[in-house]
């Protein structure tokens, strides 16, 4: 007999999808009403038949298949005639043109510094950098590297010399510098609201609120990282207000509304060892990279 329904004669109250054993739920689930049939399961030999089902439902089952892509041979081999041909043809012609002639897209890369390692877009390729700062390698030269990815071929543009930089070379952040100042000044210059809600009356805007402020992270929540700001705040005492301040992304005015000391210790100690302890790992770590990266082998 079955023991799951020997109380009610044999029969089942109304039970979900996964209740039961997948034999016994498969055969009434997939089964339509009136069917009778035997089915096995770990319990034994079942008599079904199915008086009832209601609520039915499409049921979607989702498997993923994954299939690691590789190139083949064939592949490879092309993808190394297409660098060596590119190489070729703009070693001897414009690298700009040749490329768009041949649909490839040119990534400029600029101030790269000797002990860099990583290349934007590129990741970890210090066997270029190596080789854009070698002594015998001059501007317009051009060579293929074999990367992870396949190949790059890299020129040098341009070298810049220590020392000041060309009044070209720094007009650009410079001017991004002097009209972030100019815009502050307007501001400042236009508003002469004393506190936070005369200000965002005068605006037109509304006060935003800023927890967790720390010295360590000076990040501000939908402003981003404000160093100048955070430490201004952190320079105010309780209740008080700022004048406007500039900032990296604006101009602000701040109250502290609440501030809340560090907890004091009796002894720092061990956080000083831990700082001591992460730096000899990083210089440890960064040394024998260099060793190892500038070694003829």
């Amino acid at each position: 007999s079955d023991q799951g329904s020997i109380e009610k004669g044999g029969q089942y109250d109304w039970y979900p999808y996964n209740q039961m054993v997948p034999e016994f739920r498969d055969f009434t689930f997939e089964g339509k009403v009136g069917d009778m049939g035997v089915v096995e399961t770990v319990y034994g030999f079942h008599i079904i038949e199915i008086e009832g089902q209601k609520n039915v439902q499409r049921a979607v089952k989702v498997g993923t298949i994954v299939r690691k892509i590789v190139a083949s041979e064939q592949t490879e081999k092309k993808i190394f005639r297409d660098a060596s041909s590119f190489e070729f043809a703009v070693s001897n012609g414009d690298f700009d043109q040749v490329a768009k002639d041949s649909n490839y897209v040119v990534r400029p890369v600029n101030q790269i510094k000797a002990l860099d390692e990583n290349i934007p877009g590129a990741g970890n390729q210090r066997q270029i950098v190596q080789w854009a700062f070698k002594d015998d390698t001059s501007v317009g030269d051009i060579k293929r590297f074999d990367v992870s990815t396949g190949y790059i071929i890299a020129q040098v543009t341009a070298k810049n010399e220590k020392g000041l930089m060309s009044t070209d070379e720094a007009s650009v952040p410079v001017s991004a510098i002097l009209r972030k100042e100019k815009k502050a000044t307007m501001i400042k210059n236009r508003i002469s609201a004393k506190t936070i809600d005369d200000l965002a009356s005068a605006e037109n805007t509304s006060a935003r609120s800023a927890t967790g402020l720390t010295m360590e992270s000076p990040t501000i929540s939908g402003a981003g990282k404000e160093p100048y700001i955070v430490g201004a705040a952190f320079a105010l005492n309780e209740g008080e207000t700022s004048g406007l301040l500039v900032g990296e992304r604006g101009v602000y005015m701040i109250e502290v509304t609440k501030a809340e000391p560090a907890v004091q210790l009796d002894n720092y100690q061990s956080f000083a060892n831990q700082i001591e302890q992460q730096r000899a790992n990083t210089v440890s770590t960064k040394l024998y990279s260099a060793l190892e990266k500038a070694a003829d082998i």
